[in-house]
């Protein structure tokens, strides 16, 4: 018998047991819950269990195995699920949640500010990041990582994490870049990107993602100019002592090999992107 202290977003509940999701649970899970005849794929290389059975008590799976050694409660609400399959949370490593995937989101790559007013998007963004739980938690996606976005995100992993209509979450914040800098800033509180021109305002920046409460520290290292490329690298290498300093992993956006290398060498613990020129 497998037992887990896990909550329940430990299971996936979505797409292919799309009526088990767990914000459909919620009201059953505070008593008892049991899960029965389905396929149970555990994600760990082992054969797929037919006919498993998984007990859930107080929103936590309590018990999941072969019906014989994992028998439901009397009193629990029994859901049959035969002919379903029941896997753990999916990851999504890369989100957005200050982004909409359309261009009202990214006024730095085609902007309609008569029609998509910017502030107004990050307004609304701010106000509903339940949207995004609620498409990942349909999908079957109980865990993302936000890789950069306004400081507003910084707060979800704290907001989200006793939420159980909410994905597990945890949020880079702002960028730090060479880049152009003003694109994606809608107004003072609504802004992406943080400047690392100087040593001085590398500090500045890491200190402000630490205080903001980020969990990582993510530096947008496009492919610097030629001119100036020696001391970029520089300021690369000084965020990723700083982000050291403050206990913080370095995550790198460098889809070209040269920054990628680079990005390494600073001691990035992940490129968010496929390197694109190799």
């Amino acid at each position: 018998m497998f037992f887990s202290a896990h909550p329940l977003r430990s299971v996936l509940c979505g797409s292919v047991l799309a009526f088990l999701t767990a914000a459909s649970l919620v009201d059953s899970a505070l008593g008892q819950t049991a899960i029965v005849g389905a396929t149970l794929v555990r994600g760990d290389g082992s054969p797929p269990m037919e006919g498993a059975t998984l007990v859930i008590r107080d929103g936590r799976i309590e018990c999941v195995g072969p019906a014989q050694e994992c028998t439901p409660p009397r009193d629990a609400d029994v859901v049959d699920a035969s002919g379903r399959f029941v896997t753990p949370g999916l990851v999504d490593a890369h989100v957005h949640f200050s982004q909409t995937g359309w261009i009202d989101g990214r006024p730095d790559g085609l902007s309609a500010p008569d029609l998509y007013p910017y502030l107004e998007t990050s307004r609304a963004l701010e106000a509903d990041p339940g949207r995004w739980h609620r498409s990942y938690l349909c999908t079957g996606i109980t865990a993302v990582f936000d890789v950069g976005g306004h400081p507003w995100t910084t707060q979800l992993p704290v907001s989200a994490e006793d939420n159980p209509d909410a994905a597990h979450v945890r949020a880079a914040g702002p960028l730090i870049t060479h880049a152009t800098r003003t694109a994606l800033m809608a107004d003072e509180e609504h802004y992406t990107f943080l400047p690392m021109d100087t040593p001085a305002e590398v500090r500045s920046s890491v200190r402000r993602l630490e205080e903001m409460g980020s969990s990582a520290v993510k530096v947008w290292y496009l492919r610097p100019p030629e001119a100036r490329r020696e001391e970029l690298d520089e300021r690369l290498m000084q965020v990723g002592e700083e982000a050291r300093s403050a206990g913080l992993d370095l995550i790198v956006h460098a889809t070209s090999l040269r920054e990628a290398k680079m990005a390494l060498r600073a001691g990035a613990k992940l490129l968010v992107h496929s390197v694109e020129d190799v």
